[in-house]
């Protein structure tokens, strides 16, 4: 069996609705894995944490599971960064993490910031450039 991280914030979690709801995009994405092979997601995302957050919390990962338990890991972090408004920081964070995954022997995937419903608002142009140079920086 094939063990894929998923790791990330309340993207990852599944967070919608206003939290009311959580539907996280491994349920779908282990049923598509498992149509090809033996596959099990494990979804460690915590919402409203930071790609910093996020950092200090991996290592507790691997020595819970062990280093070599998972064969790839997928990454979406940096949306509550955007607050922030440093997105150098941000892509210097997520670099980290794919290190750290790639430093454990795992296939690194990373995800890039999906758009968010502020963003038609003209009040948060800002947050739209923010995330264009993170998600530039990952593709």
């Amino acid at each position: 069996m094939k063990h894929v991280l998923a790791f990330g914030a309340s993207l990852t979690e599944g967070y919608h609705n206003g939290g009311y709801d959580f539907h996280p995009y491994t349920i779908r994405l282990e049923q598509l894995l498992k149509t090809k092979g033996e596959f099990m997601v494990w979804n460690y995302g915590i919402s409203g944490q930071t790609t910093k957050d996020m950092i200090q919390r991996l290592p507790n990962i691997f020595k819970e599971k062990g280093s070599n338990f998972f064969s790839a890991a997928i990454i979406l972090g940096g949306t509550n960064d955007l607050w922030e408004r440093t997105p150098e920081k941000t892509i210097v964070n997520l670099y980290k993490l794919h290190s750290i995954m790639i430093s454990n022997g795992l296939i690194s995937f990373a995800v890039t910031l999906p758009e968010l419903k502020f963003e038609g608002d003209p009040e948060f142009k800002w947050l739209t450039e923010t995330r264009n140079i993170v998600n530039h920086q990952l593709m």
